[in-house]
């Protein structure tokens, strides 16, 4: 209901306006805004239990990946794979896998090499892509040298031990394809470039 009362005094070009109250509804959601906005600050920003950004994309991308391993039925393309390696989760994971299936017994604690092969330089006896790394580890190689961790291990462990070896030897600086020490190379010499 307008006021004719409340007519405002100044005009602007022959127009005047009244000066009425808000309705109740704009001014409770324009305070539900600033109660709304006070907790969003908190939450994502000042505190920082909320993702937002990057950070968020790389959790739905997290999330992504696992429901396309659950319904892949344990098999991924070598894409997939090769995106898993740069997981700092997987390769964390990798790690504690490493030594949890004894791996050190036979490529040392620091995957040098002992009995079996040097993990760290450029030669690889199998293929350097990330779905030989993960078939030598979940099959097994060389009429049991390299015995298979298929029966021992879940396909997201070898899929985890994969992207942890795979990220230690990218990291692992070498000179002529070879490491500084660890044992002598053995296989061909095809670098890991994902």
């Amino acid at each position: 209901m307008v006021d004719e009362n409340n007519l405002r005094d100044h005009a602007f070009d022959g127009i005047q306006e009244y000066d009425n109250n808000l309705p109740a509804w704009w001014v409770w959601s324009f305070v539900g805004c600033i109660i709304w906005a006070v907790f969003y600050g908190f939450h994502y920003h000042w505190i920082g239990t909320g993702k937002i950004g990057l950070d968020a994309l790389a959790e739905e991308n997290r999330i992504a990946r696992e429901i396309q391993i659950a319904m892949s039925g344990g098999e991924l393309s070598e894409e997939m794979l090769q995106e898993l390696s740069h997981d700092a989760g997987r390769i964390e994971a990798g790690k504690a896998i490493y030594v949890k299936a004894n791996c050190a017994m036979c490529h040392g604690a620091d995957a040098y090499g002992n009995v079996g092969p040097n993990l760290r330089d450029n030669h690889w006896l199998h293929g350097s892509d990330m779905t030989m790394i993960v078939v030598s580890i979940r099959d097994g190689r060389n009429n049991n040298q390299m015995p298979a961790q298929g029966h021992l291990l879940a396909p997201n462990d070898i899929y985890n031990l994969a992207a942890y070896l795979a990220d230690l030897n990218r990291n692992t600086p070498k000179v002529d394809n070879k490491t500084s020490s660890g044992k002598v190379p053995e296989g061909d010499i095809t670098p890991i470039t994902y």
